[in-house]
């Protein structure tokens, strides 16, 4: 129908000048419109940090092209 909109949520980041170091990161927990999320680097590099029980606090480096699919809205 008309107002099946699954999938339809868009966001863009754009970051620029200095890196942000650990000890500044600006945690968050995502909104249910994270459910299903998908992220893909196009330029330059960009650290995914996650935190996690039995890991602790994980960096994650991506590249032009690398991507990851998760379900953020379900972390605490």
């Amino acid at each position: 129908t008309k107002n099946d909109f699954h999938l339809a949520d868009l966001a863009m980041q754009f970051h620029w000048g200095d890196e942000i170091d650990e000890d500044n990161i600006g945690w968050h927990v995502d909104g249910s419109n994270s459910a299903l999320h998908m992220a893909i680097s196009i330029l330059g590099e960009r650290a995914l940090h996650m935190s996690r029980p039995k890991e602790g606090v994980t960096v994650h480096w991506q590249k032009p092209g690398d991507f990851y699919v998760g379900t953020p809205f379900t972390a605490k």
